[in-house]
């Protein structure tokens, strides 16, 4: 457990990662307050297959068994509309992408049916000071099980690379998502007191015919320490004032980032 410093700046993996991608952007969003966070349709999408993840998760720990696909969509939908208010995308992309998102919470729901859960926290915000280092560290972990293992829900377009070697799905390292995953093991074992033996990632593919891949991820203490180290780093680079726009990155074009006209002049 940390000693509590409400003299250090509260920050989440989210920030340090938006930061990598693009630290003009980070100002743009984190200091200048200029640009809103993007909340487009498929960011909905995730997010409401994320609620109907809680929904099962919390039916379970509190009736000690799964619930009825009718009950998880009957709250989806609630949850669904409630935040159409913020989307701006086209009636009929929304629309598509309302019954993708149905698709993806029956696709997940068959194979949770399927696993042995034991969930104990959901959707949970911890929050840890980091003795030694000048920030702290706050992040919401879609879900621990009872023996330890955390799990964390990703809905994407894609399934996640093959081993050539054994076939088996990995998580490439540097790619945003084990520097993720590494926060949630400190997270909750730091800030819970929690004995982490692990953790997996469950994507949840949206193809023609969604599935679910889950990807098993090790615990090692080295990269926690170089996942603390990198975030030292930047966060010493943010308070420097660093912020270069990086016009290589994936993201650098002006369908992809909200700031790119005011940061490009075009």
């Amino acid at each position: 457990m940390s000693v509590v410093d409400s003299t250090k700046e509260i920050m989440s993996i989210s920030r340090f990662l938006q930061y990598m991608r693009c630290p003009a952007l980070f100002k743009a969003i984190y200091v200048d307050k200029s640009v809103p966070r993007s909340f487009n349709i498929y960011a909905h999408v995730g997010s409401t297959v994320h609620m109907a993840h809680e929904v099962m998760c919390n039916y379970l720990i509190e009736h000690e068994k799964i619930p009825e696909l009718t009950h998880v969509r009957e709250k989806a939908k609630v949850y669904w509309e409630s935040k159409l208010d913020k989307v701006t995308d086209l009636m009929e992309v929304i629309v598509e992408q309302e019954k993708m998102a149905n698709r993806l919470i029956d696709t997940y729901y068959k194979f949770f049916q399927k696993q042995d859960m034991r969930p104990k926290y959901v959707e949970e915000r911890i929050l840890w000071y980091p003795p030694g280092y000048p920030f702290a560290l706050q992040g919401i972990v879609d879900r621990i099980d009872e023996d330890g293992h955390v799990c964390d829900l990703k809905t994407s377009g894609k399934s996640p690379p093959r081993s050539k070697a054994t076939g088996n799905y990995y998580v490439p390292r540097s790619t945003g998502y084990d520097l993720q995953m590494n926060t949630y093991f400190m997270l909750a074992r730091e800030g819970l007191n929690i004995d982490v033996p692990g953790g997996s990632f469950e994507y949840v593919v949206k193809n023609k015919t969604p599935k679910v891949v889950k990807v098993n991820y090790e615990l090692k203490q080295a990269h926690l320490d170089s996942t603390l180290d990198m975030m030292a780093r930047i966060y010493d680079s943010i308070q420097k004032g660093n912020f270069p726009p990086n016009r290589l990155g994936t993201f650098c074009s002006p369908t992809s980032c909200s700031n790119w006209h005011p940061c490009t002049g075009l």
